[in-house]
């Protein structure tokens, strides 16, 4: 689930990579639910609007507005950063100890 504000700047980065700031789900007294197409031409209807005080009202009126978004993200990309930062300092401190047989990489999922 994205918020307008989240899925404006998705949008304006052309959707190259996920969303910085997404969620499950929310629910809230306060929250709507849009559909996809509903949400797809909010910020079309934003652009339009003058810069000041409409764009503020506007950004004021949709702020708990909330769409499914969906994309795809290549493995390579999900882990390039567990390959570039977290295994050169495992290899680092393997050098230090008795080899690689002695470091050992413990993942938890929160499910």
């Amino acid at each position: 689930m994205l918020n307008f504000k989240g899925w404006a700047t998705w949008a304006d980065n052309n959707r190259a990579k996920a969303p910085g700031n997404y969620c499950a789900a929310i629910i809230g007294r306060s929250i709507r639910h849009v559909s996809t197409g509903i949400m797809e031409k909010l910020p079309e209807q934003y652009h339009t609007l003058s810069p000041g005080q409409e764009r503020v009202s506007f950004l004021a009126e949709h702020a708990d507005t909330d769409a499914r978004a969906t994309w795809h993200l290549p493995a390579y990309a999900a882990t390039s950063f567990f390959w570039a930062e977290t295994v050169p300092v495992l290899l680092h401190i393997a050098r230090g100890t008795s080899g690689l047989d002695r470091v050992r990489i413990v993942f938890f999922f929160n499910n």
